[in-house]
């Protein structure tokens, strides 16, 4: 009876009790970080089909008046940029700040600057020095958010923390002793789980191997995963026959089973793409970097012909 009890608590959460608040604290903070992002994103697009939506009243010229200075904030806002990478290789300022708060604030002034850009320009090309300076602007833009979802593939949130196909596989096995519990009373549910672990368990190097064990993960994952969920009511209802107890928690144990069959998934899955996401992420930085250079010398000679001609 008490072994069947204690499966009633998350497989993944912690056994004591002074620790559970923080565990919800930090579930809180998580949600309102990914509340803030959309309601940021959504924000800005909404900004965006606003300013396209007037463009035709001309209310903003990019020669003079308020249309002027949001080209000079929005090049000074793209400038900026340059801290991140710099906090990052100079000694004296590694120390200032936190390296998520770096790369949040810099992910932000990365799309703040384009939308100033796109408002100085009142949505129009111009003349051609004005168009390569578009075009630079937003194509780093673009490379900067897809930046930004393969640093979350191979990266321990915004902390800074590189992960390795080491400690993911450590991860995935910390899980699953967790939920060995779980396993004992729900056993058909966790076997549906088993053969997609099997075959994904083995990391792919090569490019066009890992590039398959990514789309592999990607579909196989989820589908056992909602394999497992649809055999998870019988086989709860199957177990609670045998306890009073986990009949009276039945809803708390499915639900728990629920998540830990979604967290197992999710950790297998950034196991198996893991190496096709790092060898995006080497390329990203070959790509993103120079493109930044070239949006840089445009902007200067876009202002100097400005100013000049």
């Amino acid at each position: 009876m008490a072994t069947r009890a204690a499966a009633i608590s998350p497989p993944h959460a912690v056994t004591s009790r002074s620790r559970a608040p923080t565990a919800n604290g930090s579930k809180r903070e998580s949600f309102r970080r990914r509340a803030a992002a959309f309601t940021f994103y959504l924000s800005t697009a909404l900004v965006i089909w606003g300013g396209w939506s007037i463009r035709d009243q001309r209310l903003l010229s990019p020669e003079f008046g308020t249309g002027y200075w949001l080209g000079i904030v929005g090049a000074a806002t793209m400038a900026s940029l340059f801290l991140y990478p710099l906090r990052k290789r100079w000694r004296r300022i590694r120390t200032w700040g936190k390296v998520s708060t770096w790369f949040r604030v810099h992910m932000t002034l990365g799309v703040i600057g384009p939308v100033l850009i796109l408002y100085h320009s009142n949505f129009e090309l111009g003349s051609f020095n004005s168009q390569i300076a578009l075009f630079s602007t937003l194509v780093v833009a673009t490379s900067g958010l897809f930046g930004r979802y393969l640093y979350s593939r191979v990266h321990y949130g915004l902390a800074g923390r590189h992960a390795t196909l080491e400690s993911l596989r450590s991860d995935f096995s910390n899980l699953g002793d967790s939920g060995s519990t779980l396993a004992r009373l729900l056993p058909a549910v966790i076997a549906d789980l088993e053969p997609v672990e099997q075959r994904l368990m083995t990391p792919r190097i090569g490019v066009l191997e890992s590039f398959v064990a990514a789309l592999q993960a990607s579909v196989l994952t989820r589908w056992a995963a909602l394999k497992a969920r649809w055999h998870l009511r019988g086989a709860v209802a199957e177990a609670c026959r045998t306890s009073p107890l986990l009949e009276r928690e039945r809803r708390r144990l499915k639900r728990n089973a629920t998540r830990y069959i979604a967290n197992r998934m999710r950790a297998l899955r950034k196991f198996s793409q893991f190496a096709w996401f790092e060898r995006l992420m080497s390329l990203w930085h070959v790509v993103h970097y120079p493109l930044f250079i070239v949006l840089v010398l445009s902007a200067v000679v876009h202002v100097i012909a400005v100013h000049l001609y």
